[in-house]
């Protein structure tokens, strides 16, 4: 085979499928023939360059049997043992061939190994191994390359650099050499590599591929024709059982043609079809079936045959089939082609129904001698009658026909000898005498020697060309096609015995097939024998360790060493792998004597830790396999046989064997040598495993955790991108075990942390990088998920270690720190709240500059800490800090410069404070919020000068949250606080800043502060609505000289909307009908008689609208209050008054003035300047300065002069008392002296009728903001250079009885239009 392979393909094929896998096959060969071809073959499987040769030239040609396959399939039998008793074989002898049969199978998985020795990558070349080799010494690796690539063949680089492989120089045993060559090819120095493959050894590798001209292209060719043949196997099965769907199979696949010559020439030439399923489809009735078959028969030539020889020709290819209208079909068909094509029986048959007719009847003869069925047989008379008449009336020669019965009785029809070896199957072997055996096989011989003749001298003249195989690739289909006969040879070898030699080739044979599975991304493979080699262990069956041997402490170590060789490309596998690590722990605490708190299952107390969820199905996963295990166990060890108890703990104590034990640790130790990719395959499966241990309802294990700690110690110093991706998956499992109900697992994940942090924070990090900020969070997530009060406090401890001892290192790990704080600060525990404020306060103090990029989650933390109503000194010191805050950012703003350039500084260093100060007034009780709400302002006017106008707009928008109603209380009592304590606050302070910044606010706020001054006076609160005005006026005599006519108009335009808000329109609008006026007359005298001290003298009109006023009051019961506004005086003039006093003289469109009472003193307290009556319409007057006057005044009121002492365009202080209510039954005299009615005064001789009260129309009152408003206009207006003059009269109603309500005349030459276009309005609507 080695010598002469590619001159002789075609005979090596014979000689391979015809006598060494036949006698292989045969049940009749025996012990001796199948051991000297199971030696012969182990010299061929033995080669690796003639095992793939022999796949390439045969399994992936279409035309040639699959020897491969078929070779190793036999091979794996007899590893089974399946031909033992078949062979009658003593138990030596069965033995001998099984591990005969093993040794070529693991011959053959070494070749391949040896073939892919390329793709594999050695461990030592990756993870930290490949970055400490780099920091090796340069000039050593410089002279040593140079003497390698003197002395280096160039094939070897050209093929790797062919198939996209890189040629890099590495370390070997203190050489160095080619990484796409390693030096070490084999298993570890296991002896798994065969030294004797032609053309893949050091030597013979680079003339053997220098001889193939084009590898690259033969492989993909290789590739489909394997691709294209498996195809056609498939479609061969499937005709085998159902011939029409294998038929449109291959059509489908383009396989086979459409034509029915297509389809009969496939028929005809593929020996691979079986010969029964071929007939059946022949003789099936539908058209196409029917054309197939015509063109099947048509391809014979019976020239100069007779009719039997010519029926033998047709029926070698293909099996009868049993019904006989297919037979019917077919033997018309054959009869019509011999009377055709053979011209010497035209004369002896007159038509080819001659022919039909005798064909029939020879089928029919040779089943009726032939048959064991039939017990009567035909004798040559009755053959001879059954033919009679049958050419066209007359007989056939009578010699002919006995002729013809002597040749079929003599010789029957059969199929090829190909076809009908199978007559001596297994069956009829077993049982059989060695004399019969012999005879049997003799037979069989004799056979095969006639086939492979035949085929010799036939294929002696066909061209072949035998091609040498030179890609890897190839071994990635010999794999795929031969891995399942592999695995249950194993498999089944490994279970059966016990024999060292038998398992020894079992495991190696396991890590070949893994190591070719993995090396070539096969991952079903990989996993199916990684989940059989695991099974082996006993470590996670249901009673695998009460029964552990030697084979299977053997298997653990295969298992082992092939994870810490192999774990590059283990992927999911490894999760198999460390449960097998995982029980193991277990088995050895058992051997140990560690039994008592693992091997007997305690029912679950109530409270107690079923770690992570008790609904999770358990029964098929690996923990419930353990506690059954435990149960099996704890039932042994429980009886009373001492001596079987000592066994058990004998055998369970090899697994902590010094050599078990160093290979186990050598797995975790050696996850450095990972590669980027396969390092988090391998934490995921660890973590994965590590959930499970920790789901034990009744002991949870920490080993999986544990190990997950040092591989990260292990695995620190890792490029950073790849300790990402580790420790993302690190990471998370942290964060779920953290938070687990059991403090001793929390607090072995968070002491293990602050280790892992410890180490971590050592090592400098860059600018714009978050490293540490992904390696802190499980920190944060603990903190925030955990419900336990001692692990949230051993967190926070951990951290202020941290920062206490790494904080000069520290960059964007401060978020997370914050993040932590910002947690603890909203507890309610007085120790986590005490020392976490304590860090933060000794982290501003020392350490500020370094947690800028984290400036604004720091603030945020104070605000969390000023929020936590149980503590109020930490509380108020966190406002202070926070104070201390914007002091730092206003002495440094170059720390918070960044990509916005000056912008950075308000979106890092301001905004942050001073949004956080607005959430402290938001949600904190009422002194704190009136500290933080006091600081805020005080910020703003500090370091307001240093703001851009758009930062004040930003600014504003957070100061009008204070305002917002949804932000507002939803309980009453909260709001009518909140409203007149924060809000009345906050609205005078925002006005000061305002007032203060006014030349940069007012293009660009002022609108946004007047529509605040208008909610304000809208709200349901009347010191808020009084302080709304006030601030008006207020902004009107502090800026009014700077005002533009167009920010007048704004501002008497927001006086105007005041006024129109707080407007009593239904006492505008209110028309009192005759009777209410009659019935109310007697009444208003006895109102006018008390009131007599108020108005003397009233003329008609305006007495009318007075006592309607006084009338609507009364049917309220309520005491008539009168109006009080401001009188202002033009200077120079003054009028006759009441009691000597002047008074102000009346224009001309006006009525005559009323004599009024002398206007009243100063008021020395400003608590008295309102009137006692709750219900009286209040407004401060213009008064001298630091004096207060309280002027009641008429209905109808004339303009006057401005009072003395007060210079044109001055304002008066505004008022910000509450007005006071009278609860005394006698009206009290008011400083001014004037005499109120009293609140309880009622009529005794006139019935009120309260349907028509206005009150009761809408329920609209006059309240003290709509004098108020008044007043501010007023104010305005005479500031603003005009007259402010009123007019109230009563006209009379039309013809239909309606009246107008009054209407009041206001001429100014800004407010008096405005308000009058107002009422009018309101009055004519």
């Amino acid at each position: 085979l080695s010598s002469f392979k590619l001159h002789l393909k075609m005979q090596v094929e014979v000689f391979f499928k015809e006598i060494f896998l036949n006698i292989l096959e045969t049940a009749a060969s025996s012990f001796e023939h199948k051991w000297l071809v199971l030696q012969a073959l182990t010299r061929v499987c033995s080669d690796a360059q003639s095992v793939v040769d022999i796949y390439l030239n045969y399994d992936c040609d279409l035309s040639l049997s699959n020897i491969f396959e078929r070779l190793v399939n036999d091979l794996s039998k007899i590893a089974q043992g399946r031909h033992a008793f078949e062979l009658g074989a003593t138990p030596q002898q069965e033995r001998m061939i099984r591990v005969k049969g093993l040794e070529c199978l693991v011959s053959i998985l070494k070749c391949m190994v040896e073939w892919s020795r390329d793709y594999y990558t050695d461990p030592v070349t990756t993870g930290l191994n490949a970055m400490r080799a780099i920091t090796q010494s340069e000039n050593e690796d410089k002279r040593q390359e140079q003497e390698v690539m003197a002395n280096m063949d160039p094939v070897p680089i050209e093929r790797a650099h062919s198939r996209g492989m890189s040629l890099t120089l590495t370390r070997s045993g203190g050489g160095v050499i080619p990484s796409s060559l390693p030096a070490s090819s084999g298993l570890g120095g296991t002896g798994l590599v065969s030294s004797s493959g032609e053309g893949h050894g050091d030597d013979s590798l680079s003339g053997s591929m220098s001889s193939i001209p084009s590898a690259a292209g033969s492989l993909e060719q290789f590739e489909s024709q394997k691709q294209i043949k498996e195809l056609m196997q498939h479609g061969i099965r499937i005709f085998l059982h159902k011939p029409k769907k294998g038929i449109a199979f291959l059509q489908k696949n383009n396989l086979l043609g459409s034509t029915p010559g297509e389809v009969a020439q496939f028929l005809f030439t593929d020996e691979r079809l079986d010969r029964g399923a071929v007939g059946d489809y022949l003789g099936e009735s539908d058209a196409f079936c029917r054309s197939v078959m015509h063109a099947y028969v048509d391809l014979f030539d019976y020239s100069g045959m007779e009719l039997v020889p010519a029926l033998r020709l047709l029926l070698f290819k293909f099996r009868l089939p049993g019904e006989s209208q297919k037979i019917d079909r077919i033997m018309e068909k054959f009869a019509g082609r011999y009377f055709q094509t053979s011209a010497s029986n035209q004369e002896l048959f007159t038509s080819a129904d001659t022919a039909y007719v005798l064909a029939f009847s020879i089928i029919m003869l040779t089943t009726d001698l032939h048959s064991s069925q039939v017990k009567k047989k035909m004798t040559k008379d009755e053959y001879i009658h059954m033919n009679r008449g049958i050419n066209d009336s007359k007989d056939l020669p009578r010699e002919y026909l006995e002729a013809i019965f002597d040749e079929i009785a003599s010789n029957e029809i059969k199929m090829s000898s190909a076809f009908s070896r199978t007559a001596a199957t297994r069956q009829s072997m077993m049982g059989a005498t060695e004399k019969q055996r012999r005879l049997a096989y003799t037979q069989e011989m004799v056979q095969m020697a006639e086939a492979a003749k035949a085929m010799m001298e036939d294929m002696s003249d066909k061209p072949s060309s035998f091609m040498s195989a030179t890609h890897v690739e190839h071994v990635r289909g010999m794999f795929k096609v031969s891995w399942t006969p592999f695995l249950a040879a194993f498999s089944v070898a490994l279970r059966d015995s016990d024999d060292q030699d038998v398992v020894s080739l079992c495991l190696d044979a396991f890590r070949c097939a893994i190591r070719i599975s993995c090396v070539f991304g096969l991952d079903l493979e990989r996993d199916a024998y990684i989940k059989s080699l695991s099974k082996f262990t006993m470590l996670t069956t249901s009673v695998g360790i009460t029964e552990m041997r030697p084979k299977h402490i053997e298997t653990i170590k295969t298992l082992c060493a092939m994870a810490y060789t192999d774990g590059n490309y283990l992927q999911s596998s490894w999760n198999d792998v460390l449960q097998c690590i995982s029980q193991l722990e277990l088995a050895q605490l058992i051997g140990t004597g560690v039994k008592t708190r693992y091997l007997a299952p305690v029912p679950l107390k109530q409270g107690g830790s079923n770690l992570i969820n008790q609904k999770a199905p358990l029964a098929s996963s690996p923990s419930r396999l353990l506690q059954q295990s435990r149960v099996s166990v704890d039932s042994v060890l429980s009886g009373t046989d001492q001596r079987k108890i000592a066994t058990i703990q004998e055998q369970v104590g090899e697994t902590s064997s010094q050599s078990v034990v160093v290979a186990v640790d050598r797995i975790f130790t050696g996850s450095t040598r990972l590669d980027r990719n396969a390092i988090v395959y391998f934490v995921e499966a660890l973590c994965a495993v590590s959930n499970e241990e920790l789901s034990n309802p009744t002991h949870p294990r920490m080993f999986s955790l544990q190990k997950i700690i040092e591989i990260s110690y292990y695995n620190m110093d890792r490029v950073r991108l790849e300790w990402s991706r580790m420790w993302e998956v690190i990471g998370g499992h942290f964060n779920t075990v953290g938070c687990l109900p059991s403090e001793e697992v929390s607090f072995f994940v968070v002491d293990s942390l602050r280790q892992l942090s410890m180490k971590f924070l050592e090592k400098e990090e860059l600018a714009n990088f978050r490293f540490q900020k992904d390696f802190l969070r499980p920190f944060e997530h603990i903190m925030k998920r955990s419900k336990s009060v001692t692990i949230c406090d051993m967190v926070v401890r951990c951290v202020t270690q941290m920062v206490s001892a790494k904080a000069a290192n520290i960059r964007s790990g401060w978020k997370n720190i914050f993040s932590v704080f910002y947690l603890a600060a909203a507890s309610q525990d007085v120790n986590i709240v005490e020392l976490a404020f304590q860090t933060i306060d000794h982290i501003f103090r020392t350490h500020f500059t370094s947690t800028i990029d984290s400036f604004q989650d720091a603030v945020k933390c104070l605000s969390e800490f000023s929020c936590n109503a149980a503590f109020p000194d930490t509380s108020m010191e966190a406002i202070r800090i926070i104070r201390s805050c914007a002091r730092h950012v206003a002495d440094s703003p170059q720390l918070f410069y960044g990509e916005d350039g000056e912008d950075g500084v308000w979106v890092k260093g301001w905004f942050p404070v001073l949004f956080e100060l607005s959430t402290i007034i938001n949600r904190c009780k009422l002194d704190v919020r009136t500290r933080g709400l006091t600081v805020m302002f005080e910020v703003m006017k500090t370091y307001g000068y240093l703001y851009l106008q758009s930062w004040w707009q930003d600014l504003f928008k957070v100061i009008f949250r204070i305002f917002d109603n949804q932000k507002l209380p939803e309980m009453q009592l909260e709001k009518t606080e909140w409203m007149t304590t924060t809000c009345n606050h906050a609205l005078y302070a925002m006005m000061d800043v305002f007032t203060q910044y006014f030349d940069m606010l007012s293009d660009v706020l002022l609108d946004d502060v007047l529509e605040r001054l208008l909610w304000c006076v809208q709200q349901d609160n009347e010191q808020l609505a009084r302080s709304g005005t006030n601030c008006l006026e207020n902004l009107a005599i502090a800026v009014g000289r700077q005002l533009f006519p167009e920010t007048w108009d704004k501002v008497c335009q927001c006086a105007r909307n005041i006024f129109v808000a707080a407007l009593p329109e239904q006492l505008l609008t209110w028309q009192p009908d005759e009777s209410f006026l009659t019935r109310s007359y007697s009444t208003l005298s006895v109102a006018s008689s008390t009131r007599s001290s108020l108005v003397s003298e009233v003329p008609s009109s305006a007495q009318f609208a007075m006592d309607t006023h006084a009338a609507s009051s009364l049917v309220n019961n309520r005491t008539p209050s009168p109006a009080i506004v401001v009188i202002p005086h033009e200077e120079g003039e003054e009028g006759e008054g009441v009691g000597g006093e002047e008074t102000p003289n009346a224009p001309t469109a006006t009525p005559p003035p009323t004599p009024s009472p002398p206007p009243p003193p100063p008021c020395d307290d400003p608590e008295k300047a309102v009137t006692d009556n709750a219900d009286a319409t209040v407004a401060p007057t213009l008064k001298e300065p630091g004096s207060h006057v309280c002027v009641p005044v008429p209905d109808t009121v004339v303009a006057g002069t401005e009072p003395d002492g007060l210079e044109p365009g001055q304002s008066p202080i505004p008022h910000h008392e509450n007005e006071q209510s009278s609860s005394t039954s006698e009206a009290k005299p008011s400083t001014s002296g004037v005499k109120v009615v009293p609140n309880d005064f009622q009529p005794q001789d006139e019935e009120i009728d309260h349907s028509m009260s206005p009150q009761d129309a809408n329920g609209d009152k006059v309240t003290s903001s709509d004098a108020k408003a008044l007043e501010v206009a007023a104010s305005i207006g005479s500031r603003g250079g005009g007259a402010l003059q009123l007019e109230s009269a009563a006209t009379a109603g039309s013809s239909n009885g309606d009246t107008s309500a009054g209407a009041f005349q206001l001429e100014s030459p800004l407010i008096g239009k405005l308000v009058s276009e107002t009422v009018d309005s309101r009055t004519g609507e």
